[in-house]
């Protein structure tokens, strides 16, 4: 094992118990999509199933794998179904179903559902992000033909933020006065507003179910605002050989880095195919031994190259961070011209997880 990404399930409890004090008054969906962001959606699910009231993912194949792994709590398809067979892949799976477009309507209102099974529909507006959603002058609409369906027990109301980790963008309370607008005269049933910046920065959004995604793996969105949270997630990769180089020399492809100075450089075993970005070339750091080292050259396949030179104590078998207590992840996003979430679901599956 050269590379590992250490998990840790208490911060993962500390990042929740954050959530609830920021938000007492509401119920936790926690998001687990694209395998809990990289972390490993079913490994997480003791913690998950302590801490949380409903779990939240964007494909069928990934609830099915949670129910295989014995989760029975609530779940929502964030995707929605576009067909027959999804609707009844779904209402198998006993899971709630995100409604977003009008042919998703149209699945859920032809459906005779012969057995007695039925489900709790969240019924999306798009008020201002443009992505997915009913207009807000077909919701009324919408929610009037869910309720007609008597295989729907419950009809909740939700949308998504398009800037809610941008304090000074007015769009974040003009979403929340569209929706409260628009819902003013239906009796939903409960409410979804707030996802990680909603819930860190905007208190008026924080009402019904909260939906944490990045905040919950220890990264905060709104880097104005210091809220208690740890990071879940440490990337490490072994030092596996050293060398020195002259001033003038180079290391790597294409000769994208020049020594300025004698070199003492430290090979670590990751690169691109473990999921560091190749963007950040001669623009990241590491830690090795709790010291922040330059990664230098470009990110190979299987190697990254650091300068060490001023790392006394760095030796072959160190282990080096890649991001997590010392290094963030956001830091590391930056210098690589990306963002967290990326990162993290780049993380491939050749790296090592270890859960404490």
């Amino acid at each position: 094992m050269k590379t590992r990404a250490i998990i840790h399930l208490a911060a993962i409890a500390h990042n929740l118990n954050t959530v609830r004090r920021l938000a007492p008054g509401s119920q936790i969906m926690a998001v687990v999509k694209a395998d809990a962001y990289g972390h490993g959606a079913t490994s997480l699910l003791s913690t998950l199933e302590t801490h949380t009231d409903a779990l939240a993912v964007a494909r069928i194949g990934e609830a099915q794998a949670l129910r295989n792994a014995g989760y029975c709590g609530r779940l929502l398809l964030l995707c929605g179904v576009s067909n027959e067979t999804e609707l009844s892949e779904a209402l198998s799976l006993q899971l709630d179903i995100v409604a977003h477009d009008n042919t998703h309507l149209a699945v859920l209102a032809n459906h005779l559902n012969p057995a007695p099974l039925k489900t709790t529909v969240w019924l999306k507006m798009d008020t201002g992000m443009h992505r997915l959603g009913f207009s807000p002058q077909e919701y009324a609409n919408a929610f009037h033909t869910l309720k007609q369906l008597t295989w729907c027990k419950a009809v909740f109301g939700m949308t998504h933020f398009a800037s809610s980790d941008e304090l000074d963008n007015p769009k974040t309370p003009q979403q929340i006065r569209c929706y409260e607008q628009h819902t003013a005269g239906l009796l939903l049933d409960d409410h979804s507003l707030a996802n990680s910046g909603g819930i860190i920065a905007w208190p008026d959004s924080r009402k019904g179910w909260v939906r944490p995604g990045l905040m919950m793996y220890g990264i905060n969105p709104v880097d104005s605002l210091d809220i208690d949270l740890q990071p879940v997630m440490q990337l490490e990769a072994q030092i596996i050989g050293m060398k020195n180089i002259a001033k003038g020399e180079t290391t790597g492809y294409n000769e994208q880095w020049r020594a300025q100075r004698e070199t003492r450089i430290a090979f670590i075993a990751a690169g691109y195919a473990d999921g560091y970005p190749v963007t950040a070339i001669n623009n990241s750091v590491v830690a090795i031994n709790g010291e922040r080292a330059p990664v230098i050259g470009r990110v190979s396949m299987d190697t990254i190259a650091i300068d060490c030179t001023d790392c006394a104590t760095a030796t072959v078998g160190n282990w080096a961070e890649l991001w997590g207590n010392t290094i963030s992840v956001s830091e590391v996003a930056k210098a690589a011209g990306s963002i967290p979430y990326q990162l993290l679901t780049n993380v491939s599956q050749r790296v090592t997880r270890l859960y404490h």
